[in-house]
């Protein structure tokens, strides 16, 4: 094995970080951890809609825990892709049943996207939220709080955790009492009650879910927290706001961890909506204060102190069409719910959930699409600072807006707010790159409602959740290395120069489900200590890898790091990274044979692809997929298939009567054949990629020399798989062949018979069947078998005299089966009687001559073609005969003789014979074709 030093430099670290850095974290990414839960209803629609920033198509795909649903596609910014979620992925209950419905949603890195997901029946019960990447913070606790409310009867307050990583310890606190499994990773374990303000605590892997469902209760504030980032859902199951106001809806949001939240806040109200809007409000600490400023219709403002219970939430109320602002000294989380219909006055309307970010969480742009079967509209709240302008950019042009002043208490602008009404997809950007914005998005139907934030920022800007202890992570989430060049070189990188003697940290190989590469085939298995000392940055780590012989696609492996000693207080944003193995192997394949012949069947041809040299990996995960073009003039078809290690080799039947202008009876029809690889997750050479297909032309015996080659003559009678042909050959050079089958129902049995005074010669060229031959000519009887599975075809010759000679041959499939089988001997007068063969065709050929004149015969037959599989020599008469006497007239009749059982029929006794001098149609077309 050879070494690999992947030599990277400054820059490369400083791009790594920084696309790392806590600075840049929003509701864009490159990997979500999603999931629905209950709906009201039952017979509900799952939509996740893929959106990007970038204009190029973006690829994604979604997967499950249980693997039985998977998605790929591709997405843009202008036609965002929507993807429709079994209904059998919403989590109904708490029990094991439902434990391994989380879904992941991914692209590259480079290609972040973000996603929407929705849940609705018919055109109302509108559940919505916008889903957020699993970002890792720089904090070795991520908390969350439910935030929800009461609801219409027994309907259910309720919240949903996906895991992110694997083996994640998770703690909650609840407000209320909640019933859940003893341990949710054994499938039997009893359901427990645990009570307000005692501590549960259990541990869940990447994408299992863990449901909370609880009646008469609003499970607002009840406390999450884990020792990895997880995926927390949570609302109603039909929220009646404010509480015991009629008509009710499911509500969802997707919670934000602690350590984002914020201080600053402006507040949009619904656009047309009656009597306000309504808040809940969560305080992070005890004893935080805040306040709430409205202007007021004459222009002036309003501010009232906020009011936190004992379980630091809040409701605030505002009045119809007003903008407000809201200013704490703490962190808090601020949630808008639409209130139900009946207090709004109308029958438009219902409950909907969604995030109001900081101030300091605004992103540059956001991208949204509104349900068609509502009326959609959206408001855009922009800070007062430098980049403020009277305008937005809308759908990429750029619109004069009338903004409406939102302010502080002490009476400065601290924002400005604008509503209006949109549809479909579209896209609202600040006018400056470095300004920032905040767009909520809603919909109003009968009875019916959505809401959810555009896009949002997801740093840690909260003091108090963000520690101080050391930090080291991956300098990056991929490293990549050749197969050939034995190791490999990942990086890490701590914040901590200078701060502490010394950080260790473990980095360890880390196998997933999602591995390609495995341990001792393609790298070695590791556990290393990496040791940060003085002032060090980065620290590079050798990783073994194998060189095989195999072509194979490219590989991943996961690797992780961790605190040696589980009580280092040491932070880790990117636990785990990826390595990648690009493969050195290659694998060539081409046509087997350079040329092709076109069989029987209407224009069936085999055509034979392999591989010629490399090996693929025996597991047959390496596959690559062919296509072959049959190219005639200006007409062409395809055909494809796919190559593995458990089938190196394929055989394409292709019917070529798909071609317009394929001609059966054409000679010298010629086509070409092209290979191409339309798709490989291997590297794959070509060699003998072009083949020339070609008609078979049987060449049939002439007055001077017979020759046929088996492999030609087996295309040519493919159509005919039973048959046999017969051929006559007279002392004066003159030939003819006629055809016959061993079953009734063939066409193409005859009978012939010829008057001369010379001597006849018989041979049989026969593909499958056995046949026996039997010449009676006087009280002398000659008889022979032919075994086309021995190679015998023997010739039989009739010197005639100026009796009446018969010939008869009968095609048989069991002559050959019996061991030193004979014909029967028979007298001339028992002629009349059948071969001892049943359902047999006979043909007969009766010589009618004098003895004036007797030609001496030469008879010379050579032919032997080795072809394929299949060898067999077919010798066709052959006879050079020098004329003494006069030449009789030669005429043929032709007679078909069939006794015995008819299987045809029911009636044993039941016999067919017929006579007829007109050859049929399939004779004249095999005669046609032999001349």
């Amino acid at each position: 094995m050879k070494l690999l030093f992947i030599t990277l430099s400054f820059l490369f670290f400083a791009f790594a970080a920084d696309a790392q850095s806590a600075s840049n974290l929003s509701s864009y990414g490159s990997e979500f951890f999603v999931g629905f839960y209950e709906h009201v209803h039952t017979g509900i629609t799952h939509i996740f809609y893929i959106h990007t920033k970038l204009t190029t198509s973006v690829s994604f795909s979604i997967s499950s825990l249980d693997g039985v649903f998977s998605y790929t596609g591709t997405t843009t910014s202008q036609n965002p892709a929507a993807v429709t979620i079994p209904a059998s992925y919403e989590v109904r209950a708490e029990t094991s049943t439902y434990r391994d419905k989380g879904l992941r949603v991914t692209s590259l890195e480079t290609e972040p996207i973000s996603v929407l997901a929705w849940s609705y029946r018919s055109a109302a019960d509108y559940m919505s939220y916008l889903a957020l990447p699993c970002h890792a913070q720089p904090t070795t606790e991520y908390t969350y709080y439910v935030v929800s409310t009461y609801g219409w009867s027994s309907q259910k307050s309720q919240f949903l955790i996906i895991g992110c990583k694997f083996n994640t310890t998770i703690t909650i606190i609840p407000n209320n009492r909640i019933s859940v499994p003893a341990d949710p990773q054994v499938s039997s374990s009893p359901i427990v009650s645990i009570f307000p303000g005692n501590t549960y605590k259990f541990t869940l892997n990447s994408l299992q879910t863990f449901f909370v469902s609880e009646s008469y209760v609003d499970l607002t504030g009840t406390m999450i927290v884990s020792n990895k980032p997880i995926t927390v859902i949570s609302g109603h199951e039909a929220a009646q706001v404010p509480t015991h106001t009629l008509d009710a809806d499911p509500i969802v949001t997707q919670l934000t961890p602690t350590i984002t939240w914020g201080k600053r806040f402006l507040l949009a109200p619904h656009y047309s909506r009656q009597n306000g809007q309504s808040y809940k409000i969560l305080a992070l600490n005890n004893m935080t204060s805040a306040v709430q400023t409205c202007a007021t219709s004459s222009g002036n403002y309003n501010a009232t102190n906020i009011t936190f219970n004992a379980n630091n939430t809040a409701w605030v109320y505002t009045l119809q069409g007003t903008y407000c602002s809201i200013i704490a000294n703490d962190s808090i989380y601020v949630a808008q719910i639409g209130v139900s219909s009946n207090y709004a006055q109308t029958s438009s309307g219902d409950p909907a959930l969604y995030t109001i970010p900081p101030i300091e969480q605004y992103e540059q742009e956001a991208q949204f699409t509104s349900f068609t079967q509502a009326t959609g509209y959206y408001s855009v709240v922009v800070p007062n600072d430098s980049y403020f302008t009277n305008s937005l950019r809308i759908n990429g042009f750029v619109q004069n807006i009338t903004f409406i002043p939102i302010y502080s208490s002490n009476g400065t602008v601290l924002g400005y707010g604008y509503s209006a009404s949109t549809s479909g997809s579209n896209i609202i950007s600040h006018t400056n790159s470095q300004g920032r914005l905040f767009v909520s998005v809603y919909g109003f139907t009968t009875y019916g409602g959505y809401g959810y934030p555009g896009s949002m920022m997801l740093n840690p800007i909260n003091g108090d959740a963000v520690t101080s202890v050391p930090e080291v992570t991956f300098s990056d989430t991929e490293f990549t290395v050749n197969e050939g060049d034995g190791m490999a070189y990942v990086y890490l990188e701590t914040n901590d120069a200078g701060l502490q003697a010394n950080i260790t940290v473990r980095l360890f190989s880390n196998p997933t489900t999602v591995d390609t590469a495995l341990i001792g085939q393609d790298y070695s298995s590791f556990s290393i200590l990496v040791t940060f000392s003085g002032n060090e940055t980065t620290k590079s780590v050798s990783i073994p890898i194998i060189d095989d012989d195999y072509a194979e696609p490219t590989q991943y492996f996961t690797i992780s790091i961790e605190s040696p000693n589980k009580n280092d207080d040491i932070t880790f944003p990117i636990t785990e990274a990826v390595v990648k193995i690009i493969d050195n192997d290659a694998i060539a394949i081409g046509f087997l044979d350079s040329q092709f012949s076109i069989g029987g069947n209407g224009g069936l041809t085999y055509i034979n692809v392999g591989i010629v040299s490399g090996s693929l990996e025996p597991d047959g995960s390496s596959t690559f997929t062919l296509e072959i073009i049959i190219v005639e003039g200006q007409n062409s078809s395809f055909i494809s298939g796919s190559l593995s290690s458990f089938n190196p080799v394929i055989s394409y039947g292709f019917n070529l009567s798909q071609l317009s202008t394929y001609n059966p009876n054409s000679t010298n029809q010629s086509l070409s054949a092209l290979l191409s690889v339309s798709a490989a997750s291997i590297n794959v050479t070509l060699e003998m990629a072009n083949a020339e297909i070609v008609p078979v032309v049987p060449i049939f015996p002439s007055s001077a020399q017979a020759f046929m080659s088996s492999s030609v003559f087996s295309s040519m009678m493919g159509m005919y798989s039973s048959s046999m042909i017969v051929c006559y050959t007279t002392g004066m050079g003159e030939s003819s062949s006629t055809m016959i089958a061993p079953t009734s129902s063939s066409s193409m049995a005859s009978s012939s018979s010829t008057t001369t005074n010379v001597p006849v010669s018989i041979s049989i060229i026969t593909v499958s069947e056995s046949a026996i031959m039997t010449t009676v000519h006087d009280t002398v009887i000659q008889t022979a078998t032919v075994c086309p599975s021995l190679g015998n075809t023997p010739l039989l010759s009739i010197s005639t005299t100026t009796y009446t000679t018969t010939a008869t041959v009968t095609a048989s499939a069991s002559a050959c089966r019996s061991s030193n089988s004979s014909t029967p001997t028979r007298s001339s007068s028992d002629k009349s009687q059948p071969t001892p063969e049943t359902n047999a065709f006979t043909e007969k050929i009766e010589v009618v001559g004098s003895a004036l004149y007797f030609g001496i015969a030469v008879i010379i037959i050579a032919v032997l073609v080795l072809i394929a599989l299949s060898i067999f020599c077919c010798v066709f008469c052959y006879k050079r005969g020098h004329q003494k006497g006069r030449i009789s007239e030669i005429k043929f009749d032709r007679e078909i003789e069939m006794s015995g059982t008819n299987p045809l029929y029911d009636d044993p006794s039941d016999t067919m014979s017929y006579r007829s001098s007109v050859p049929s149609v399939d004779e004249k077309k095999l005669l046609q074709f032999m001349q």
